[in-house]
């Protein structure tokens, strides 16, 4: 193709539109591996950041937080399930001290899989915006209350 001579045309002088397609992210899908609970917790973790805030190299340890959510969750639901009266004997007392000892060690696997992936408060706020935010949130009712 022949070099038009002269001056350009603004047509030719505008920037080229980008092709929307390539700017379209999308967001990670679960692993395959992950059952339908933990791909639940999965997209609702996703879905809260934009789509390119997990990259390939932070989804392993999406992928056991969502793990841990999960199993926390099941042992939630074993404690609640607990009747006062399985207290009264040292085998209810000690299997809950143990379904106690699980959801802590559960709690704080998910509070470090949170933290080092930056999706707690803490790691969002600067110092200073907390503290704003701390200083204008109302603590007792409204005056119209």
């Amino acid at each position: 193709m022949k070099k038009q001579r002269g001056r350009k045309s603004v047509g030719e002088l505008a920037p080229k539109p980008a092709n929307p397609v390539l700017l379209v992210q999308k967001r990670p899908g679960p692993p395959v591996a992950l059952n339908p609970s933990m791909a639940g917790i999965w997209h609702s973790v996703t879905g809260c950041y934009p789509a390119d805030h997990f990259r390939a190299d932070t989804q392993p340890l999406l992928e056991m937080y969502c793990r841990h959510v999960d199993t926390a969750q099941v042992l939630n639901t074993l404690i609640d399930g607990m009747k006062p009266e399985w207290l009264k004997s040292d085998e209810g007392l000690a299997r809950y001290k143990t379904l106690l000892d699980m959801r802590e060690k559960e709690t704080r696997a998910v509070t470090a899989l949170a933290r080092s992936m930056r999706l707690t408060q803490q790691a969002q706020y600067s110092t200073r915006k907390a503290a704003t935010i701390a200083e204008n949130t109302r603590t007792g009712p409204a005056p119209w209350d």
